[in-house]
This record gives C-alpha cells, sequence and structure tokens, in this order.
C-alpha cells in the first residue's frame, strides 16, 4: 500500500512539476521563466536529471530548457503544494528586516543605489572571510577544525545580504529567478563552445 500511494504521489507531482508555471502579480510568467519554478523545491526530495531530454553519455545541445530541465520528485514527508513560494519568501522576509533596521531599498536614487551596493558589497566581504575562517585554511596551524555547523550560518548570512542587494538593484525573486535561467544558458553555451574567448555581449539580454 505504501509503494502504492508513493507512485501515484510522485506520478502527480511529476505532472505538477512540468506542467505548473510560476506567474507574477498580474498572474502573467515572466518572460523567459520555463515551466518548472522554484515552487517546486518547496518539498524535500532530489534532483534528477530529465533522461529524455538529455540522455546519459550523449553530448548536451540544444537550449538549456530543452536539455537541463530538473524535476524534484517528492519525499515521504513531502510538504503540501499550497506553501509559499521559497525564494518570493525569503526576498519578503528580507525586505521586512531592512524595513525594520531602518534601510528602504524601493525608489532609491543613483547615489543612494551607489551607497547600499557598496555597503551590502563591504558585508558580504566580511561575510566570506568569516565562512573562510570555518574552515581550517591556515595550512601551518594544526589546531583547525572544520566548524560545518558556522560555515552553513555564514552561508545564510550571505544569502542574507545578496538579497538586499538585489533589491537595491529592483530586482524581485522573480526577476532573479529568469536572470539566473538566462545567465545558467550563457554558462552552459560558453562550455559547448571551449569559452575561448571572452564576449560580454553573450549576456547582454539579461
Amino acid at each position: 500500500m505504501v509503494l502504492v500511494v508513493s507512485a501515484v504521489l510522485g506520478l502527480a507531482w511529476h505532472i505538477y512539476a512540468t506542467e505548473a508555471k510560476p506567474t507574477d502579480q498580474q498572474g502573467q510568467r515572466p518572460h523567459g521563466v520555463p515551466k518548472w519554478s522554484f515552487t517546486a523545491a518547496i518539498a524535500p526530495g532530489r534532483l534528477v536529471r530529465n533522461p529524455a531530454l538529455t540522455p546519459l553519455g550523449q553530448a548536451a545541445s540544444g537550449s538549456f530548457h530543452q536539455k537541463n530541465l530538473l524535476r524534484r520528485w517528492p519525499s515521504a514527508d513531502s510538504r503540501r503544494m499550497d506553501q509559499p513560494d521559497q525564494l518570493r519568501e525569503l526576498f519578503r522576509m528580507q525586505q521586512s528586516l531592512n524595513e525594520r533596521i531602518g534601510v528602504q531599498t524601493d525608489g532609491m536614487s543613483d547615489e543612494q543605489k551607489t551607497e547600499w551596493v557598496l555597503n551590502y558589497c563591504r558585508a558580504m566581504g566580511q561575510e566570506i572571510a568569516e565562512l573562510t575562517d570555518s574552515v581550517p585554511w591556515k595550512w601551518w596551524a594544526k589546531y583547525q577544525k572544520l566548524d560545518e555547523q558556522n560555515a552553513r550560518v555564514e552561508v545564510v548570512d550571505l544569502f542574507h545580504f545578496l538579497i538586499s542587494l538585489a533589491q537595491v538593484l529592483g530586482m524581485s525573486a522573480d526577476d532573479v529567478f529568469a536572470a539566473y535561467v538566462k545567465k545558467n544558458e550563457v554558462n552552459f553555451q560558453r562550455q559547448d563552445s571551449g569559452y575561448t574567448e571572452k564576449n560580454e555581449d553573450d549576456s547582454r539580454h539579461i
């Protein structure tokens, strides 16, 4: 019985993950965003490459959307699908925290954007230094040990400032998702071509 239920849930999730369309506040799917969404990552599980799109042992070809579409199969303790989109929720939470601190990222002037881009870049630089100190990087010292728990905290701290930086630049969660998909495709194209020359124009459309 458990196996039957698991199979049915897996089939239902497959249909949802391949047909769901992420939308903006007006109900429209953002340009460049494929039918699969970060929403599909709500439930814990494992990511697998679609074998029908990129068979193992064959060279990848075509667009990123065709050759690298990922599906998430739910585990037994999957959450309900009416949970909020996790990336959008992180953006909402960060905006609330920034406003509580006294930073209003909406409607900044160019001078304010410059100030806060620098502020958040410096903050991320410090967090990266603290992340570095979480691993035994001193080759001359024998007392250091990996502090994985603190390393994870520093990664989360980096997300706080990275999301804030995106918001300063007027990017929503949907904007980040769409831009990531486009840049990921560019990166695959660079690898397919051998990336022997740097062409800054290949990212102008992002």
